[in-house]
């Protein structure tokens, strides 16, 4: 596995597939012009769902996802987009070796693992056992592994090898709400993805429990009072889930190259009474 690293010499990935699907050459979509977006090769915190693992930008678990153009062999004259996602047991370290399972079947130590291709009109998930080298993992990952993998069951199975590396990806964090949030004096710790949607006047950020700020487009490092209603610098926050009457708080823009953090704290009164307090990250305002 170390030896597919160097024969990489530098930046880059590799992935061969074989068997049910046949990668095509030494081609990768990541550096075709063609695909762009979720069609390039990731390295970023895992999005949960199912069994798949969830991480956060500190802490993890991570996922890699690498791609490549393959064929079917139920339609070996079209030539479609294919991948493999690997995720990252919590904790994981550089200069391990991992075994490789299912995402279903992993073990806490285990990567988790599936091949797929063509918009998930295939997929090869069961029966997965295989081995990962993580050579490098911290604002950039380098690795090595070797999967089998099935679709289907028994002796009908149709079943594919994947073989690969990837060296020097960069992280992509992930936009990111942490926060403690006491409702009625019932406590709980949040962790998940923030969405940011574009309206008419404004950018609505969800940040989980049914949480939305309305974040004025032309927004800017510094600190801003939150408020049921919008107005004299004010946030607006909308909390869903809850009945209150009076909204109060902050919250503390500080930007970076154009993505901003932030820290948040807020009280809400009425039928429930609601505490929060934490922190938002990698928040992209499309300008």
């Amino acid at each position: 596995m170390q030896a597919w690293l160097d024969e990489l010499a530098g930046p880059g990935s590799r992935l061969t597939l074989s068997g049910a699907v046949t990668s095509m050459g030494e081609y990768t979509t990541a550096e075709d012009p063609r695909y762009g977006g979720v069609s390039v090769d990731s390295y970023r915190p895992g999005r949960g769902g199912g069994a798949a693992r969830r991480g956060s930008n500190a802490d993890g678990p991570y996922a890699l996802t690498l791609y490549t153009d393959a064929i079917h062999e139920d339609s070996p004259e079209e030539v479609v987009r294919a991948w493999v996602t690997l995720v990252l047991p919590a904790g994981a370290e550089a200069g391990q070796r991992y075994t490789i399972a299912g995402f279903s079947d992993a073990e806490e130590r285990e990567v988790q693992a599936h091949v797929r291709g063509h918009g998930n009109a295939w997929g090869f998930s069961r029966q997965v056992a295989g081995e990962l080298y993580l050579a490098e993992l911290g604002e950039q990952v380098s690795a090595a592994w070797r999967l089998e993998a099935a679709e289907g069951r028994g002796e009908e199975a149709r079943r594919v090898v994947a073989e690969g590396a990837v060296e020097g990806l960069d992280f992509t964090p992930q936009r990111e709400a942490r926060y403690a949030i006491t409702v009625n004096g019932d406590s709980e710790q949040y962790l998940g993805r923030v969405s940011i949607h574009e309206t008419p006047n404004d950018f609505a950020v969800s940040i989980g429990n049914r949480i939305v700020l309305d974040v004025p487009t032309e927004i800017g490092a510094g600190e801003y009072a939150l408020s049921d209603q919008a107005g004299d610098g004010a946030i607006r926050v909308s909390l869903m889930r809850h009945e209150v009457e009076e909204i109060d708080g902050a919250i503390r823009f500080s930007e970076r190259n154009g993505v901003f953090d932030a820290e948040i704290s807020l009280e809400a009164s009425g039928e429930d009474e609601v505490q929060l307090s934490g922190r938002l990250e990698e928040l992209d305002f499309d300008r």
